[in-house]
């Protein structure tokens, strides 16, 4: 049981590092950091705001951090990480240190006797203070020593754990919880999607029935038995809040075991394509012949004519997997963007991106499935036919996806493709792992991830406009995200079709881009990438 703060004996002056985590907090922000503006450090890992939060942060401290969202307990432990100071204070972006609790924590660091310290929060609702149902005092462990703390990795509800005795203050920590209802309605939506996530990564089950009891069970226990009703018409509204949160926490967790019934195991695999009809027909029809059919294809068109809309309806009639066109006018090389777009429809747990002018042989789909690994994205590699065997190809309505090594024997020798080894399939083992932060020769036509760490990273940026580098751009954000590559040459190959070259306009300046953020391991979202089509 932690004990309450008590002065005892003073060591020599220890210093102090703030942790803030924040995501569009500019209405909150700065008086946060005001209030801590005596510290000796302050860190902050903002994951994306699009309003003036990082300018605000910026006032107050050069430790600016912009990163990816991988869930509270993650993004607090690497706040830590980059803490340097004895001690640390975690609050959030609306939670306020008064002069009173400033005054404590500073003879609190003096102290010998405990690692760990947890302080009172008082939060409003709605502005008013509630003082029943549960919220106060609601003791929370924010400050602690470095070296003694960590953060579990909860996606939300994270906690703190110190080795060593924990004491408690007394001055409260005041918390802005919830300042209008647009806010209260905005933070209901976004905490019961983290927590079903949570609960559904748990393995625990929910009904229609479930989600109504512990709704009701929620509103009696915080309106009736811990006394909201003493708070006036805010602790009703309160009540009704956390019935609702609970209500829709487990909706959705319902929605999430339904999806996963749905889509279990499923493949999304992203066929990007651009006026050239005749090479997706080719690629479409070694897709249908999978011997994994547990998968699905969206063809990401960026501008073609009719003449690809009338080859993909075509297939998609008496299709054995779901066909889906997603499309955007012509305005130029947007392969980011349209690449984004499909995967913002995509329906599978993990993608393969391959290009519209490359066909792949039977197992292509099940080897993928067989190479994919949590933490992982899988580089493939192709074999290059040449012009003229292309025109042979296409014109004949070649199947050389059916095809066995020995003819590729006969290719190779007769220099219609430029290698064989991709052909040749090998386990390798432990071998696909020893290059886990190559960016290199990740080429976009084969290349696979997990569809969550393709968002992580926030998908393709579409800065990178015009030919050139937007792939190995994705792959140094994923690597810098703790993704790692693994190999998947001598497994899953493609066929690529020969077409000319591409205008490279934009090349040396997408490479500059490239370069910029290579060396940046802390960038890792995409500025404009497939977060603006997620709903």
């Amino acid at each position: 049981m932690p004990r309450f703060f008590k002065l005892t004996k003073s060591l020599p002056y220890t210093m102090l590092s703030v942790i803030i985590i924040t995501k569009n907090e500019a209405s909150h922000v700065g008086r946060c950091l005001e209030s801590v503006s005596w510290a000796d450090e302050i860190i902050v890992l903002d994951s994306g705001s699009d309003d003036e939060t990082v300018a605000i942060c910026r006032r107050y401290t050069e430790k600016v951090y912009e990163t990816d969202w991988p869930g509270f307990g993650i993004q607090k432990q690497r706040a830590l990480a980059k803490a340097s100071q004895d001690w640390i204070l975690s609050i959030d972006a609306d939670e306020v240190v008064t002069r009173e609790l400033r005054t404590q924590i500073e003879k609190a660091l003096q102290q010998e006797q405990f690692n760990g310290y947890e302080i009172p929060r008082l939060s409003s609702y709605c502005g008013k203070q509630i003082r029943h149902g549960g919220w106060w005092p609601d003791y929370v462990l924010r400050l602690f020593r470095r070296q003694s703390g960590r953060f579990s990795e909860s996606l939300v509800h994270e906690k703190i754990f110190v080795e060593g005795a924990v004491g408690r203050l007394v001055a409260p920590l005041f918390h802005e919880s919830f300042v209008n209802l647009e806010e209260v309605l905005h933070k209901v939506d976004s905490y019961s999607t983290l927590n079903a996530k949570m609960l559904h990564e748990r393995g625990v089950k929910s009904s229609l029935a479930k989600a109504i009891i512990k709704a009701l069970w929620n509103f009696f226990r915080t309106y009736i038995i811990k006394l909201s009703i003493l708070d006036g018409s805010q602790g009703l509204m309160l009540a009704l809040s956390n019935a609702e949160g609970t209500y829709y926490k487990y909706a959705k967790l319902l929605e999430l075991q339904k999806n996963k019934d749905s889509h279990e195991g499923l493949i999304s695999v992203i066929v990007s394509t651009y006026n050239r009809p005749d090479a997706l027909e080719a690629c479409i029809k070694s897709l249908l012949q999978q011997t994994d059919q547990n998968f699905e294809i969206l063809i990401a068109d960026d501008g073609s004519t009719e003449d690809t809309q009338h080859v993909i309806s075509a297939y998609s009639a008496g299709s054995p997997v779901p066909i889906t066109h997603v499309y955007q006018p012509d305005c130029g090389f947007q392969l980011s963007r349209i690449r984004n777009k499909a995967v913002a429809k995509s329906k599978g747990n993990y993608l393969i991106f391959i290009d519209g002018d490359c066909m792949v042989r039977l197992n292509f789909v099940a080897k993928h499935r067989q190479l994919a690994t949590p933490n992982h994205f899988v580089a493939g590699n192709r074999v290059l036919l040449t012009q003229a065997f292309t025109e042979e190809v296409l014109v004949n309505q070649q199947p050389l996806y059916l095809k066995k090594l020995p003819f590729f024997i006969g290719l190779r020798l007769g220099k219609k493709i430029n290698r064989l080894s991709p052909i040749v399939s090998l386990p390798l083992g432990f071998l696909r792992y020893l290059q886990p932060h190559n960016w290199r020769k990740a080429v976009g036509c084969n290349t696979a991830m997990w569809k969550n760490d393709f968002i992580r990273a926030n998908g393709y940026d579409e800065l990178f406009e015009g030919w050139g580098f937007e792939d190995s751009d994705l792959v140094i954000r994923l690597i810098h995200a703790g993704i790692k590559r693994k190999e998947g040459r001598f497994a899953v190959p493609v066929l690529h079709l020969w077409h000319s070259q591409n205008d490279k306009s934009k090349q040396d300046s997408n490479y500059q881009r490239l370069m910029e953020r290579l060396d940046n391991h802390d960038f890792i979202l995409a500025k404009k990438g497939v977060s603006q089509y997620l709903q």
